[in-house]
C-alpha cells in the first residue's frame, strides 16, 4: 500500500469559530496563505490536560480551533511559498492592561484602549464539555474591560492559585460564589 502525505490544503472558513487540522507535516499559523485577511490574529487553539492553549503550530493528526472575521478560503502548506505571506500577529498589550493568572491562565481586565476588531484575538473557543478545565471571562474571553468582570472556572475541585498584576493604581477585588472578598494584589490561594 503507497501511503502518500499531504503538503497544502485549502480550508473554508465561515465567520466566527472553525475546527480544523493541517497538512501530513506541522505546518506554521505565520505560513497561510490569507488573501483576504480571513483569520483573526492569534485565535489559534489546541486542546490538552490544562485546557484551552494558544499555538501557532497545527501539528497533523490533531484538530485545532481557529476564528474568522468572514467567509472564504485560506491554504496552509508545509512548505513555504513565495505566494504565502506571514499572518500579522497582535501584539498583546500585557504592559498596558490589569492581568490575573489563574493556575497557569492569564485573564486581562481593566480599562484599555482596544478596538472591537483587536479584541476578537482575545476570544476563547467554544467552551468545551464539562468535565474538562477552562478559565474565561463570561463574554467568552480573555478580556473584560468593564468594571465588574464575572470569570467562569471549570476546574473539578482543584486548588486555584490567583496571581494578579494591577498596573492602573486601582483597588481590585475577586468575590467568590459565596460573596466573600479577597483583594486582587499578590498570589492567592482558594
Amino acid at each position: 500500500m503507497h501511503k502518500s502525505s499531504i503538503k497544502e490544503l485549502i480550508i473554508s472558513l465561515t465567520e466566527g469559530w472553525n475546527l480544523i487540522a493541517g497538512p501530513s507535516g506541522d505546518v506554521s499559523i505565520g505560513w497561510t496563505y490569507d488573501p483576504d485577511s480571513l483569520i483573526v490574529p492569534n485565535t489559534l487553539f489546541a486542546y490538552n490536560a490544562t485546557g484551552y492553549a494558544e499555538t501557532d503550530v497545527l501539528s497533523p493528526g490533531y484538530g485545532y480551533w481557529i476564528r474568522s472575521f468572514g467567509e472564504g478560503e485560506v491554504s496552509l502548506s508545509t512548505i513555504l511559498n513565495e505566494n504565502f505571506s506571514t499572518l500579522p500577529l497582535v501584539e498583546k498589550r500585557e504592559s498596558d492592561m490589569n492581568s490575573i493568572t489563574i493556575n497557569g491562565k492569564k485573564l486581562y481586565f481593566g480599562s484599555s484602549s482596544i478596538s472591537s476588531k483587536e479584541r476578537l484575538s482575545y476570544s476563547l473557543p467554544p467552551k468545551p464539555p464539562a468535565t474538562a478545565k477552562d478559565i474565561r471571562f463570561s463574554n467568552n474571553s480573555r478580556l473584560c474591560l468593564t468594571d465588574e468582570c464575572i470569570f467562569e472556572l471549570m476546574n473539578h475541585d482543584e486548588p486555584l492559585y490567583f496571581e494578579c498584576n494591577i498596573i492602573d493604581g486601582q483597588m481590585w477585588e475577586i468575590i467568590d460564589g459565596n460573596g466573600k472578598a479577597f483583594n486582587c494584589s499578590d498570589v492567592q490561594v482558594l
